[in-house]
């Protein structure tokens, strides 16, 4: 009679490095956000989540607006010297700065994008702040791979700002082979400014918009990058992004149980999450704002 113990101790002495501690999603209450926010796409918190601030992507006005944790608005600032392309994520450095990406790009009309500064206590007190502005071009491709449009590795959704350089996701639209993201990187140390190819990060094989990377954000210790999908939180390790290793890296797929047009993500306090929702007509979706925490 086989020994089927032995042989489960062996795979798993075999598997064990690769597989990770299993995760999974607690939601603890989702509000539904004002209609101003239809198409919200980005969020922040200053203050450990007792309050948040949001945008909206493309098309729209050149509004932060700050929310409460259930989604009642509490105020607008204007960015007065942008113009809102196509904004698609922002990003808390932790310290004095606020960064806007303007970096959507669904047409492959850009050949660049543009970041937005501002400073966290302007935001704080006024309702009208000029941002300082960094714009950016994409490196030529040389790669052929990467030169079929239908694949826009242009249209990136999620970034972060680490080592006086932005790193960018982008969003992935390749619908038939491999699932990868494209990881970019601005060195801000060095004019003009270009978006160089690093890496890869390897997504695994699934419908389309369940790989489709839409916003990221940092742990608060600052250790895990955490990336967003429609039904998934990734986390990547610092570290693998620094020594542009995401491309041998198995990564892992925390599960999220609702299936929506998930946009921004951010982490606050030890282990609580804010997850905004952008409205969806096809699935018959309101925005919304969720809060929910990693079980382990």
């Amino acid at each position: 009679m086989p020994n089927y113990r032995f042989w489960i101790s062996v795979v798993w002495t075999i598997v064990s490095p690769q597989i990770c501690i299993a995760q999974k999603a607690k939601i603890h209450k989702s509000n539904k956000l004002p209609s101003v926010l239809n198409e919200t796409s980005g969020i922040i918190s200053l203050n450990n989540g007792k309050s948040f601030w949001t945008h909206n992507d493309g098309g729209n006005p050149p509004l932060l607006i700050e929310v409460d944790p259930n989604g009642k608005i509490l105020k607008q600032a204007k960015i007065i010297n942008a113009q809102n392309t196509d904004w698609e994520d922002l990003h808390f450095d932790g310290k004095e700065n606020i960064i806007i990406g303007d970096t959507g790009n669904n047409a492959q009309t850009r050949t660049g994008g543009v970041f937005y500064t501002i400073r966290k206590n302007e935001l704080l007190t006024t309702d009208s702040i000029e941002a300082g502005i960094i714009k950016f071009e994409f490196e030529k491709l040389t790669d052929p791979n990467h030169q079929n449009k239908s694949l826009k590795i242009y249209d990136s959704e999620a970034f972060v700002y680490l080592d006086s350089a932005l790193f960018m996701f982008s969003k992935h639209w390749d619908k038939y082979g491999l699932k990868q993201s494209i990881v970019y990187k601005i060195d801000l140390r060095s004019k003009p400014y270009r978006a160089k190819i690093i890496d890869t990060l390897y997504l695994s094989r699934g419908q389309l918009f369940k790989n489709q990377i839409t916003s990221a954000c940092f742990s608060q210790n600052k250790e895990t990058i955490y990336l967003l999908t429609a039904n998934a939180i990734i986390p990547i390790n610092i570290q693998s992004l620094l020594e542009h290793s995401l491309h041998s890296k198995n990564i892992r797929k925390i599960k999220l149980k609702s299936f929506s047009q998930k946009e921004a993500i951010v982490q606050y306090n030890s282990n609580q999450f804010a997850i905004t929702c952008e409205r969806n007509k096809i699935l018959f979706q309101k925005p919304k704002i969720t809060h929910l925490s990693l079980k382990y």
